[in-house]
């Protein structure tokens, strides 16, 4: 990518202006470095409080995978490490140039750690360590077969679409919304026919009031009532379940969902970047994401995209000062280029699974492209485009920006 382009003073003074920090759950960042995400074998740290009880049966290989990213708000992450025993000993992480973090431990069983993160930027300053304290237990049992029986007991009430029946599995104490919930599950039933869901679970874990953390690999095929096409399409999602006296009941859902995907907004409490693409509008058609990728050349030339049929051409020219797009909707330099009259909005690091409505405000001419991010765009046609950058990468000399986007 041409790095040495001559942006308007405009472009300048916007790119001057400070992002907006996203704090971590377990605190507040030191000097600028949090943790964005932390997950022990898929289950989300944020979950379980501050006691977490993991189960051998689904550790992978016998060990523990603790993957994670670390951001510095003006710099480079420069080390990321974790202690299992209250600080005593530090184990350095693998680390990714973006952030990104892995380490494998391998814990005795029916014993307790005192888990830590450090992260630190090249200048040296960390995140509040102490924040990110977790008991970790690991045990022996294996509640795999309630949790696969209440799963079983769901899709079986979803796929015959009986709405009392999901409802009696749901808990009392369900943290979305159970009126909207069932409202949705009707207006699924009305809009899907021939609904197939096949899941495995990849972790379970048990935290405070014995409330059971579940994260899980789908795959889904439904036809669409109106039209009568087929979607397919997988994701990996979360749950949370409540024990009771005649089984596990449904605490908690997160996005992408396996059930209620009329009305996400009220349904799901959280999402994972699990993919899962099937979102309904209010006619009951798909809303559908799909894939595509567009270069900067090193010619200086920029590739387009047009979010009405999906094309990719080359379509920018320098005119005066600035790129001026003069096909598709936008381009990438850095920046986002735009056509005249279309107008875009960051909506930070942002899942486009949980991306469920578009938004109505809050639009400029301006935004840095990065990756993990979400972007809307304000059409000239009165519609919404969303985008997600997935990745941005050389490619044969050219640097080739991934995303995911899909239409409001």
């Amino acid at each position: 990518m041409k790095k040495n382009l001559i942006l308007s003073a405009a472009f300048l003074a916007l790119a001057a202006a400070p992002a907006h920090a996203k704090w971590w759950i377990f605190g507040k960042a030191n000097e600028g470095v949090t943790i964005k995400y932390l997950y022990f074998n898929g289950v989300s740290v944020e979950e379980g409080g501050p006691k977490l009880t993991l189960y051998r049966s689904l550790l992978r290989g016998s060990g523990l995978r603790v993957t994670g990213r670390a951001v510095a708000g003006s710099g480079s992450i420069g080390y990321v490490r974790l202690s299992f025993d209250a600080k005593k000993t530090w184990l350095d992480a693998k680390l990714a140039d973006d952030g990104t973090f892995e380490y494998v431990f391998t814990p005795e069983m029916d014993k307790s750690y005192e888990f830590y993160v450090e992260a630190a930027d090249t200048a040296g300053k960390t995140n509040v360590v102490d924040s990110t304290r977790k008991e970790l237990v690991f045990s022996d049992e294996d509640p795999a077969a309630q949790v696969r029986a209440a799963l079983d007991k769901l899709i079986d009430a979803y796929q015959s679409k009986n709405v009392q029946r999901f409802m009696a599995f749901v808990s009392p104490d369900f943290t979305g919304d159970s009126v909207l919930l069932n409202r949705a599950l009707q207006k699924d039933f009305s809009a899907l026919d021939n609904i197939n869901l096949r899941f495995s679970v990849t972790n379970i874990a048990a935290g405070d009031k014995g409330l059971i953390y579940v994260s899980l690999n789908f795959n889904r095929f439904v036809s669409l009532t109106r039209s009568g096409a087929s979607s397919t399409d997988s994701g990996s999602t979360e749950f949370v379940f409540q024990p009771s006296a005649s089984g596990l009941l449904v605490y908690r859902m997160k996005n992408p969902l396996m059930f209620g995907v009329s009305d996400p907004d009220n349904v799901a409490q959280g999402g994972t970047t699990g993919g899962g693409n099937l979102q309904l509008d209010d006619s009951g058609n798909s809303a559908s994401i799909q894939s595509a990728s567009i270069a900067d050349h090193n010619n200086g030339n920029l590739q387009t995209f047009n979010f009405a049929d999906g094309t990719v051409a080359e379509g920018a020219s320098i005119v005066g000062l600035a790129y001026v797009v003069t096909v598709g909707d936008f381009a990438f330099n850095g920046v986002i280029v735009l056509k005249s009259g279309v107008q875009v909005q960051d909506l930070g690091a942002e899942s486009i699974t949980a991306v469920t409505s578009a938004p109505t405000t809050g639009y400029g001419s301006f935004a840095h492209s990065a990756v993990g991010h979400c972007f809307a765009f304000k059409l000239t046609n009165g519609k919404v485009g969303v985008i997600e950058i997935t990745a941005i990468g050389p490619s044969g000399g050219d640097t080739k920006y991934d995303f995911k986007y899909r239409v409001f």
